[in-house]
This record gives C-alpha cells, sequence and structure tokens, in this order.
C-alpha cells in the first residue's frame, strides 16, 4: 500500500515538473495549486502570495526548490 502511494507521489511530481529538472520551482508551484482547485471543484486563481506561502511550508531547507521528498 505505501508503495502505491508512493507511486502516485512520484507521478504527481514528475507531472507537475515541467522542465524534468528534478525539483520544484515557483514557476512551476502555480499549475500545481491550480490543479489541486480544479479537482476540487473550485474556480481558483493562485497569487503570488500563495505560491510564496507553499513554498514557505514545503521547502524545507530553503532552497527555493521543492524536491520529491519535500513534496
Amino acid at each position: 500500500m505505501a508503495r502505491r502511494r508512493l507511486d502516485v507521489v512520484r507521478r504527481l511530481f514528475k507531472m507537475f515538473d515541467k522542465d524534468n529538472s528534478g525539483f520544484l520551482t515557483e514557476q512551476e508551484i502555480p499549475l500545481m495549486l491550480q490543479e489541486t482547485y480544479k479537482d476540487m471543484n473550485q474556480n481558483y486563481t493562485v497569487s503570488k502570495d500563495d505560491v510564496k506561502s507553499y513554498m514557505r511550508m514545503v521547502d524545507k531547507d530553503g532552497d527555493g526548490k521543492i524536491t520529491l521528498e519535500e513534496f
């Protein structure tokens, strides 16, 4: 079961890692957030503050990149 969840997380991460860099940047986060709200049937416009807030929550080492492990 845990392996299946990890596979899902990897697929999602890869889907949003548009440049295949191995990490997500502030430029890739808006699409991820927009898709999350879309899946919840909410029409929501992601703001720069939303992206910065997400980065602060998830980017544990503060390097400005979201790794798979942080994701």
